[in-house]
């Protein structure tokens, strides 16, 4: 089972012009069974009318929630996996959340897509602690979606080149870099998907930056509880040309044997 996590930046149509046939190329060519996508600006406009454009070109059945940011999650899944449940959250949440849980071989697995606050530290954390309570109830799940949040595996040696914004996502209300939603969601056992082999997910070239530029860090994040973690075949940061013009993030892929 192939699952992708995916921030298309601003709906792929309000920011940095309409990407919409770059970002639904990118995905098709992936092919996953399910997939989180968050900023999906304008999504729920006239009837859930975009929504229905990605679910419905990728052939698949969409859900979405609706956030206050108006940049909402939505999660995409194939009807063959027959999802035994899905639910959708905003309160609490600056963006929101999206889960969808499917029967496989070794028990049911829950799929949580999530976009942590990009101002607040504090935010972050608590968000982080609410998605994890979502995810455990499952034998088996995974924890994805932009966490706004770098861990000690990648850690920058030098923020002072940093912008502004990032800097805002990087750092905690004392000026320390904020690793605490990462450190929470490996504290309770959740396993990183990465690995040892960590990539940068963003900016890409769509921002005017190379993807292994100073300015560059891993936002983007794959957690799986470890009897899933174990049946994990590959897991792998896109970083196509194609995926680097599609959005100001490289989507995540990772491939499951259940």
């Amino acid at each position: 089972m192939r699952i992708m996590s995916y921030n298309i930046l601003m709906g792929g149509n309000r920011s940095s012009g309409d990407r919409t046939d770059l970002l639904l190329s990118v995905m098709k060519d992936l092919a996953p069974d399910i997939v989180g996508l968050c900023e999906c600006a304008g999504f729920t406009e006239d009837d859930n009318r975009r929504l229905r454009l990605f679910a419905d070109t990728l052939g698949m059945i969409g859900i979405i929630n609706e956030a206050s940011s108006e940049n909402h999650v939505a999660m995409l899944y194939k009807e063959s996996l027959n999802a035994s449940e899905t639910y959708t959250k905003s309160v609490g949440l600056y963006n929101g959340m999206a889960r969808v849980v499917v029967p496989t071989a070794v028990g049911d697995m829950a799929v949580v897509m999530t976009h942590l606050h990009p101002f607040s530290s504090t935010f972050r954390l608590g968000e982080a602690e609410v998605v994890s309570v979502r995810a455990a109830f499952a034998p088996n799940s995974i924890i994805m979606g932009d966490l706004n949040s770098l861990s000690r595996a990648a850690l920058p040696d030098d923020l002072s080149g940093l912008s502004r914004t990032f800097q805002i996502r990087a750092l905690n209300s004392v000026g320390e870099i904020d690793t605490a939603p990462i450190d929470l969601l490996l504290s309770r056992g959740w396993v990183d998907l990465a690995g040892e082999n960590v990539h940068p997910t963003y900016p890409t070239i769509l921002k005017g930056s190379q993807e292994e530029s100073d300015r560059s860090a891993r936002l983007d994040y794959m957690f799986a509880t470890p009897d899933l973690a174990e049946r994990c075949q590959s897991f792998t940061v896109v970083a196509s040309e194609q995926a680097h013009r599609a959005s100001d993030h490289l989507p995540l892929v990772a491939d499951f044997e259940i």
